[in-house]
């Protein structure tokens, strides 16, 4: 089985993919229903087929302290190539064939392109009620800050270590 997200990149053999080619916007509306019907596709998932459950790809050790952010497959689009359909299928020429027959309309946004100005922006980059942030580190998502105590914290953790150090090195001499 071989599957392949929409992603912007060229289809070919080794990533038969289409993908977003909007910063931010909003999937209006997603045609599958001929890629469903090629010969050899298992399955064609969009936002509406898998589980609305947010999740982090940050991928740090616990304590996790980046947000719940990401969705397998979200309406929303955030960045040029992120995926708004799954395909599943037999073959990669099942799975090519089947991702050119995808159709998206969106409803293009004006995107943060410049985190300088993402503060306070009245443009959200999540703008959810189910974003959450897993420690707590000054994020506000409605205000586009995501980390503000976190510099915070790791400024203290390492003056504490370095105020350890020096202790150490004074009881040494």
């Amino acid at each position: 089985m071989l599957c392949g997200a929409t992603y912007p990149a060229a289809p070919s053999s080794t990533n038969p993919t289409i993908g977003s080619p909007h910063a931010n916007a909003w999937v209006e509306e997603i045609k599958t229903g001929n890629a469903e019907k090629v010969a050899g596709i298992a399955c064609v998932l969009t936002y509406k087929d898998v589980p609305q459950k947010r999740f982090t790809l940050a991928g740090q050790t616990a304590p996790e302290m980046s947000p719940d952010d990401r969705l397998i497959l979200d309406r929303h689009v955030r960045f040029v190539g992120d995926p708004v359909a799954i395909v599943a299928g037999e073959t990669e020429k099942a799975v090519d064939r089947a991702i050119s027959m995808i159709k998206v309309q969106y409803e293009v946004l004006e995107p943060i392109l410049d985190y300088h100005k993402a503060l306070d922006n009245p443009i959200l980059v999540h703008p959810e009620d189910n974003w959450e942030a897993l420690c707590p580190v000054g994020a506000d998502n409605k205000r586009n800050l995501f980390a503000f105590r976190l510099i915070e914290c790791l400024l203290n953790h390492f003056i504490i270590h370095i105020q350890t150090a020096q202790i150490f090195t004074a009881l040494l001499k």
